[in-house]
């Protein structure tokens, strides 16, 4: 990986594991090229949080020129080492950076924590009503794979049944937060 050093990171960035803030430290001479870059980027940033919000609600910090999700930074500080694995915001939070929220976790298991997609209709993931046969549809992914549960006449059977696999498969119980029904 070509990510930097844990020891430059902690001489340029402060994080408060509690809060989830990051913040800039004043920085030593060596982290920049002239004088008046290292006077100007500590006179207009230090002691201000790091990073912004992009399009997908994760913050990001640049660092000379390349950009870190604050999260891996977070982990990356408080724990002394680059995490090998995803992070996963445990709430689904993706801009609470407590350690507390954050896990480390293969992507097969972030997959089984995900919030529920903006253009579900149902407010319950992996159920949608097929017209083919005038029935509801229940499905679930396993290993990458769609696998299909079952086609129910009611509603609330499809969604007990996607629940039902959901717990056999291990899905975090955050998965799909946002559900409009609880079953």
């Amino acid at each position: 990986m070509n990510d930097i050093s844990i020891e430059y990171l902690k001489e340029a960035l402060e994080y408060t594991p509690d809060s989830g803030v990051i913040r800039w430290k004043q920085r030593p001479k060596n982290h920049f090229k002239t004088d008046n870059s290292w006077r100007a980027t500590n006179a207009n940033f230090a002691g201000k949080v790091a990073g912004a919000r992009d399009n997908d609600g994760y913050f990001r910090i640049g660092i000379d020129g390349r950009l870190y999700r604050s999260h891996r930074v977070a982990w990356a500080l408080h724990y002394g080492y680059w995490p090998e694995n995803e992070i996963d915001h445990i709430s689904g939070d993706r801009g609470d950076n407590r350690i507390d929220n954050l896990r480390t976790v293969t992507s097969a298991a972030n997959n089984k924590n995900l919030r529920l997609y903006s253009t579900n209709k149902t407010g319950v993931p992996g159920v949608g009503w097929y017209k083919a046969r005038g029935k509801w549809r229940a499905k679930i992914n396993v290993s990458g794979k769609v696998k299909h549960i079952g086609y129910f006449d009611d509603f609330c059977e499809a969604v007990k049944a996607r629940k039902a696999a959901e717990m056999k498969l291990q899905y975090h119980e955050n998965h799909g937060a946002g559900d409009r029904l609880t079953f």
